[in-house]
């Protein structure tokens, strides 16, 4: 096995706790026959005692060696696992605290009297985010639908996160019937992708595709993104500046969108023609 491709960190957790209890099993276990040698009066049981111990010692340890580097995924296995902990715990952990709500700097303000603050008492209380995650047969791609209140109002937004070894495509879309004729979905969001392009580093797709979800028509603006390497997926930093990044992104567009993400109120009807993809 290529130690270059095992990924310690993509050890199933029922591994590592086994792995935690062998170890701590050794602890106890060392510990008592080390207060029976001490305590006991009987030589023999002493030297039994004695070569149990030294028996743990060597056994336990390489035991749980073995475990690990049978159980660890590496390669393409470590890939995939590593993906499907993005699309189905990270991502949609920071989606569902994404927060729609005015950013006054007064709510949630607390006097500081020379002890550290805990983050629960200073930061605000977010209101409830609705999130629904999917993934296509190949587990390629994720899909979220989230629904959010902005300003009293549900607002609606459907997007998919396409990820590469080295490269991220983020796909937010906004109803066909919403968006005024002449104009793209981009016009509607000019913050939001500057923040994309220069803070975030994704490239805006000039064509915006026509997507169809549960009977409507839906416009798709496409941003992709690129990582140097792989670092993206196993780096702790990069992945949590993405996923971060990404929820700031999020929440900006369904703001700055919040008039075209209104939740449908009737059944689907025929949608007009989409006009021919706008480009920059």
């Amino acid at each position: 096995m290529d130690l270059k491709q095992l990924r310690l960190g993509q050890t199933p957790r029922l591994t590592k706790a086994v792995v935690f209890l062998l170890l701590a099993l050794q602890v106890a276990i060392g510990l008592f026959c080390a207060y029976l040698f001490v305590h006991s009066p009987n030589t023999e049981h002493s030297a039994l005692i004695q070569a149990a111990a030294y028996s743990l010692g060597a056994g336990v340890p390489l035991f749980a060696l073995a475990l690990l580097v049978v159980t660890a995924r590496s390669g393409i296995r470590a890939v995939e696992a590593r993906k499907a902990a993005l699309f189905l715990d990270i991502v949609p952990r920071a989606l569902s605290h994404v927060d729609l709500a005015p950013q006054d700097p007064s709510l949630g303000m607390v006097a500081y009297r020379g002890k550290r603050l805990r983050a629960a008492r200073v930061r605000p209380k977010r209101p409830p985010v609705q999130l629904e995650v999917g993934l296509t047969r190949d587990a390629s791609t994720a899909s979220y639908r989230l629904e959010a209140a902005h300003h009293g109002m549900p607002v609606v937004l459907w997007l998919s996160i396409d990820l590469k070894i080295d490269q991220a495509t983020v796909c937010l879309r906004a109803p066909e019937a919403a968006i005024p004729p002449g104009t793209k979905l981009a016009d509607h969001c000019p913050s939001t992708l500057h923040g994309a392009t220069v803070s975030g580093g994704y490239k805006i797709d000039p064509v915006e595709r026509a997507d169809r979800i549960a009977g409507r028509s839906y416009r798709t603006l496409i941003l992709r993104r690129s990582f140097v390497g792989d670092e993206f997926l196993w780096d702790p930093a990069n992945t949590f500046f993405f996923v971060e990044d990404l929820g700031l992104m999020v929440a900006s567009f369904m703001r700055e969108c919040s008039a075209l993400l209104a939740p449908p109120t009737s059944d689907p009807e025929p949608d007009r023609a989409v006009e021919p993809a706008v480009t920059a």
